[in-house]
């Protein structure tokens, strides 16, 4: 009885953002013990029929598995709790953390909390994105992959294989003078993973490209990449690892990073681990982990900034996240998820800043019902064309 008493009083707390560090961590401790099932539901199901009367089959489902849920959500949102204040409306809280999505708004000129109803799945709506991907081999050959189908074939000397949306080149071994290269193609609504010859790993967000070689040279390994890509090299002191993103050129030896070239105007990599040098016509930058370089070629801008490590590499590990990012931004990496075709119409999108996390597995519908309780945006959805009504 006396712990029932105090996962109610945690969780009443928690849902009006009251909970300290130590708090948390105990109503977490809760939710991974299954006896105790019953009573958290009992808390789920309470605070959403203050909000509303009756509620999709979709939110019945997720109640089901709201420990797993909120135990992941929670702990990515209480981290985000000793950075800025957060303005939450309690229902959106649980009603976030149980569908695995959670979102906070800060407003540029000023601070309105925000409200949440829950709102119908749309009859056309939109399942999320997987893996699919096209290899484009040297020789014009055209392999279509994806997430399901298994390749294991010698093509031109190269031995590629392909399983469960990952991609392994084994490279060839014929003699060449020059470099033969081959092209990932990820189309929109897509990701893969790939391992070069040399064993490095690159995984490739949606609408992207990566152009590598049959075999790489003797004195240095060369790609190039278009879109947006998340690199684990293997280590080579004889042959450093060269990304090329357009009129950016990042060079390493052994170490993880991020590359955004979605823009051959606007581009940016963002170090994880390892030491990285960044070079953009004569200047050179060297990243640290925890830093990012951004480039603007209109303006020549072309400096180093602290990173959100979690911003560059959330798509990577099958979520969306997000930190003080413009709504523009925000649409521009779900329109690439879900495929879709945006277009604004009657005025300017909001100018506040947005925070939040959201599942990559999640229905379109899921997505647009946060976004529209914080931006206050009306969203009209016709096929694969989102209109956005500021």
């Amino acid at each position: 009885m006396e712990r029932e008493k105090d996962i109610s009083r945690l969780f009443n707390d928690f849902i009006s953002n009251t909970c300290t560090p130590s708090e948390i961590d105990r109503l977490l401790a809760y939710f991974g013990q299954t006896h105790l099932d019953e009573k958290l539901q009992e808390l789920v199901h309470r605070e959403l029929e203050k909000q509303q009367d009756t509620y999709s089959d979709e939110v019945h489902r997720i109640v089901g598995n709201v420990d797993l849920r909120l135990k992941e959500k929670v702990v990515r949102s209480s981290k985000q709790r000793k950075i800025k204040p957060l303005i939450w409306s309690a229902a959106a809280v649980i009603l976030i953390s149980i569908a695995g999505i959670w979102w906070r708004h800060r407003l540029i000129d000023k601070a309105e909390p925000s409200t949440l109803t829950i709102t119908q799945i749309q009859p056309n709506d939109i399942e999320p994105g997987g893996s699919q991907a096209r290899l484009l081999l040297s020789n014009g050959k055209t392999v279509n992959l994806n997430g399901s189908n298994q390749i294991r074939d010698n093509i031109n000397g190269a031995e590629i294989h392909s399983d469960n949306g990952k991609l392994s080149y084994m490279g060839t071994n014929r003699a060449t003078n020059t470099a033969q290269w081959n092209i990932l193609e990820v189309p929109m609504g897509g990701t893969f993973e790939m391992k070069l010859p040399d064993g490095t790993k690159v995984w490739l967000n949606a609408n992207s490209k990566l152009y590598f070689p049959d075999q790489f040279a003797a004195n240095e390994r060369q790609v190039k990449v278009e879109g947006e890509a998340f690199f684990e090299v293997v280590k080579d002191a004889k042959r450093p690892f060269k990304v090329q993103a357009n009129e950016l050129t990042i060079a390493v030896l052994g170490t993880s990073f991020n590359v955004r070239a979605y823009s051959p105007r606007h581009i940016s990599t963002t170090l994880v681990s390892g030491l990285v040098e960044a070079s953009y016509q004569n200047k050179i930058l060297k990243l640290y982990p925890g830093k990012k370089v951004t480039l603007n070629v209109d303006n020549n801008e072309f400096r180093m900034t602290d990173a959100d490590l979690e911003s560059a590499t959330a798509w990577k590990d099958g979520y969306f996240y997000f930190k003080d990012e413009a709504l523009a931004k925000i649409l521009q990496d779900v329109a690439l998820w879900y495929n879709l075709n945006v277009t604004v119409e009657g005025g300017a999108l909001p100018t506040g800043r947005y925070s939040g996390s959201v599942d990559r597995n999640s229905k379109l519908s899921g997505v647009l019902a946060m976004l529209k309780a914080v931006s206050k945006v009306e969203f009209v959805l016709h096929e694969k064309n989102l209109i956005v009504k500021p």
